[in-house]
């Protein structure tokens, strides 16, 4: 017997080595023989050779590594049967026999006893060549040929049949009305059932290209592709589903080819397995993730039998994304690299590309950029956030994808205050105590602060007890140009974090041209009143003295901007923000700076 080589070969889609394959079938090889699944074992049986119909069964289990026969199948020997799983079970039923005797029993393997049992026959007629699938628990069997005249007359059929393990009945569903057909395919994704392909002999031979879906939910058929005979056109194939796709293997073509539901895409993979020729009526299933293809025969005037299972080389999804790190200092320069990825992929020869996805439920995405293959992230501050959760998706270059949930982890960092601003460091001369020089101000590496001001080390500053400080604005009592024009002061920033700065600052005393010596003792604070205050629509000026005249009036608020207004004995504040406001009266005497709070 020919066996089929172990070749190193190129597909369509991807480079491959050596194909695996478990241990070759310990029966004969043979063609038209069924297949089911049971945890971790395939059992395997029936069909035929040049020289006999089987009746045998083996079990190949992944836990050994060896095939077993089981039971010999209670029916007789068969080939052009069905098989399917439900429940831990294997079902086997219909084909024909070696004397040509169509059937419609079927058995039930129960592989803890370890025996078979009869149950119900199928509802229609003994049929071979018929397909089945299974949705919920319920397998569904149609299609085939039946015989009309013994060894005579044959008919193709389209009945199809539900069967129920629970209730060990048979019911007839829709009629499968794109046309009668033997040899077809068929499998189930998703609550679905597809046929596709197979082939009707009437004065003629009709090889079908189609897809044709089946609901249970409103029992009817829809077709999803009326012909594709580039990629469809399958007779004695066998279909399986992989991964939301359905694999139609081999049969009288040399190619697998897969079918997408979802896109209702068709693909044409190829001779992937490197056969030297077709398959006809192989086997195919999928153990424990791992689709296997085996059995079968090829070759026209003289048929080679064919006993190894080989596994399928498709691609599997990346399992996992890893990332370097996890961790950034907050403060950092935007674009600084976050860690590095790598992906979890059994597929060789591969690359991947990376990318946020899920933005919508990941709003933290928008803090970080990929290049290649390296995560960058914006500048954080621990104090707004201390972590953040991003998604990241990795796809190969199978367009095979991983999506997985990552937690960035910002690293607190020991900020500062780097400097002290004053937004004015002259004064003139002659003002009365308590009068404006300017509005302090910090340079933070903390965010959504707040910071005090106080003069402080007055020992070796004793100019500070020339200054005060109200919140952020820092005044001066009255300064004689002519006794001092500097004046070194030094001032502390505190935030609410406590953490603290200290800067030394020179203020300069402007000399009062126009001062004969006595602009102190002619004008007083005394002399006006200002009321009411608190404010919260309009203050009053009362000119207590009669020789002093207001020359002009200005607003000064807490950050050093300048408001004029109009020189009135009621002036209108409605229109300003609440806050700390230092009234200016400049007079025919000389400047008065009165402290008032508008609310």
């Amino acid at each position: 017997m020919k066996k089929a080589s172990i070749l190193l070969g190129i597909t369509l889609l991807f480079q491959l080595s050596l194909f695996a394959q478990i241990n070759p079938f310990t029966g004969a090889g043979r063609t038209s023989a069924v297949e089911f699944v049971i945890g971790n074992e395939v059992f395997v049986g029936l069909g035929y050779n040049d020289t006999i119909v089987f009746d045998d069964f083996w079990k190949y289990s992944q836990d050994t590594e060896e095939w077993t026969e089981i039971s010999a199948f209670p029916g007789g020997d068969r080939y052009n049967a069905v098989a399917f799983t439900i429940n831990g079970k294997g079902y086997v039923g219909l084909g024909q026999s070696s004397n040509n005797t169509y059937h419609n029993d079927f058995y039930c393997y129960d592989p803890v006893n370890q025996t078979w049992t009869t149950v119900e026959s199928f509802g229609g007629v003994p049929t071979s060549l018929a397909v089945s699938f299974v949705i919920d628990n319920k397998a569904y069997v149609g299609t085939g040929t039946k015989m009309i005249e013994e060894n005579v007359t044959y008919e193709n059929t389209k009945d199809f049949w539900e069967y129920d393990p629970e209730t060990n009945t048979w019911s007839q569903i829709s009629t499968f009305e794109a046309g009668v057909r033997q040899n077809a395919a068929a499998f189930a994704i998703d609550g679905k059932g597809y046929v596709t392909g197979g082939v009707h002999y009437d004065d003629g031979t009709v090889t079908y290209s189609d897809v044709q879906e089946y609901d249970p939910a409103t029992d009817t058929w829809v077709e999803r592709i009326y012909a594709d005979g580039l990629n469809l056109s399958f007779n004695g194939a066998e279909a399986f589903n992989f991964n939301g796709k359905g694999y139609i293997c081999y049969g009288n073509n040399e190619e697998i080819v897969s079918y997408d539901p979802v896109s209702n895409n068709v693909e044409n993979l190829g001779n992937m397995l490197n056969l030297d020729d077709n398959r006809d009526h192989p086997v195919a299933f999928v153990l424990n993730g791992t689709p296997y293809f085996g059995l079968g025969s090829y070759g026209f005037f003289e048929n080679t039998y064919m006993d190894d299972i080989l596994e399928i080389p498709f691609p599997t999804n990346p399992t996992d994304i890893n990332l370097s790190s996890n961790e950034i200092s907050e403060n950092e320069p935007d674009n600084t690299q976050v860690g590095v990825f790598s992906t979890v992929d059994e597929n060789s020869g591969v690359t991947h590309a990376y990318e946020l996805t899920d933005n919508e439920n990941y709003p933290d995405n928008n803090m970080f950029t990929i290049e290649n293959d390296a995560l960058l992230a914006q500048s954080m501050d621990f104090e707004t956030n201390a972590s953040l959760t991003i998604k990241v998706k990795s796809t190969n270059s199978l367009e095979l994808s991983v999506v997985k949930e990552f937690t960035i982890s910002i690293l607190d960092v020991e900020e500062l205050i780097t400097d002290i601003n004053l937004s004015s460091n002259t004064i003139l001369e002659n003002q009365i105590d308590g009068t404006y020089v300017g509005q302090l101000s910090s340079t933070d590496e903390n965010s959504n602060v707040t910071h005090t001001y106080e003069l402080v080390n007055n020992e070796n500053y004793p100019d500070n007890e020339n200054f005060s400080i109200d919140g952020s604005i820092l005044l001066a009592n009255t300064l004689d140009y002519e006794q001092d024009s500097v004046f070194v002061i030094n001032i502390q920033s505190k935030n609410n974090l406590d953490v603290t700065y200290e800067k030394e600052f020179t203020i300069n005393v402007l000399d009062d041209t126009t001062d004969n010596g006595t602009a102190i003792t002619k004008i007083q604070s005394s002399d006006f009143r200002i009321f009411p205050n608190p404010a919260t629509s309009q203050i009053r000026i009362q000119n207590k003295s009669n020789r002093v005249n207001i020359s002009s009036i200005a607003l000064i608020d807490v950050a050093g901007r300048t408001y004029n207004v109009n020189v009135k004995e009621t002036i209108n504040i409605s229109t300003f923000e609440p806050g700390v406001y230092f009234l200016r009266l400049v007079t025919t005497e000389g400047i008065i700076n009165k402290r008032i709070v508008i609310e």
